[in-house]
């Protein structure tokens, strides 16, 4: 599960799930005037042992920046993204746990 969203509390701009094998494909649009800077968050319970070892109870958020050269001014795509392979067994820098209030 993850979303992709501007760094605001209140702006997302899409969410998806991947598929059975871990792929997505995501993007959205904002009408801001301002300048954007998205992010995509995932929202997850790979090797989670959560709180008194019951792995339900909590879910591991990890951040990652889009670079600007990937923003689009119009509302189509001019560039995918790739980010690549990304082990979500691995605690990532800056990564958050969640044990109370779950957007999952």
């Amino acid at each position: 599960f993850l979303l992709i969203e501007v760094p605001r509390p209140d702006t997302n701009l899409a969410t998806v799930e991947t598929d059975s094998q871990g792929r997505f494909q995501v993007f959205g649009t904002d009408s801001s005037i301002f300048t954007i800077h998205p992010v995509v968050r995932f929202y997850h319970r790979c090797n989670n042992r959560g709180i008194f070892n019951i792995p339900q109870l909590c879910q591991r958020e990890s951040t990652y920046k889009i670079p600007k050269n990937y923003i689009a001014k119009s509302g189509m795509v001019d560039r995918w993204y790739e980010m690549g392979t990304v082990n979500m067994e691995a605690k990532q820098r800056g990564e958050q746990t969640h044990c109370v209030s779950n957007p999952l």
